[in-house]
């Protein structure tokens, strides 16, 4: 993947690649198939890399990873993959058609079936949730940034 396979970013009414001043928004629909949780790896990283946070990267990457694991599980048929900027912080989000919303459980041991990956989110996030849609929910991660971001 290119950086111009990137879409563009919505930044202050203009129009315009890689890095941006005060916020920058950039979305995706991807369908639920092996190598779609690739995809969406790589395009989290690239776009780290353009706005300028390449230490937002690997924790944003793994939480991408978990939520879009989740849905597959879960036997979903597509994904709105979203990130948002700005120089606090970065936001990911992955919205699905189901219902339900997203706990992690307090901790994780042996005995726990399910929830690992939510609970590596809710650990690497400043802030973590899911919220519902009027398509179903979105669950999304927080990372904070250093004010030199």
């Amino acid at each position: 993947m290119q950086p111009q396979d990137v879409p563009q970013t919505r930044s202050g009414g203009s129009w315009q690649r890689g890095a941006v001043q005060e916020h920058a928004a950039v979305a995706w629909r991807l369908p639920v198939k092996p190598g779609s949780v690739r995809v969406a790896r790589r395009l989290v990283h690239l776009v780290c890399r353009m706005w300028g946070i390449p230490q937002a990267a690997d924790p944003a990457v793994l939480a991408v990873s978990e939520l879009m694991g989740n849905v597959a599980k879960a036997g979903g048929t597509d994904v709105r993959l979203c990130l948002s900027w700005t120089p606090r912080r970065l936001r990911v989000e992955v919205c699905d058609a189901a219902p339900a919303t997203a706990t992690a459980p307090p901790q994780v041991d042996g005995s726990n079936e399910g929830g690992r990956g939510l609970w590596l989110v809710r650990q690497s996030a400043s802030r973590w949730g899911s919220q519902p849609t009027p398509r179903g929910k979105c669950v999304w991660a927080e990372f904070a940034l250093d004010s030199g971001a």
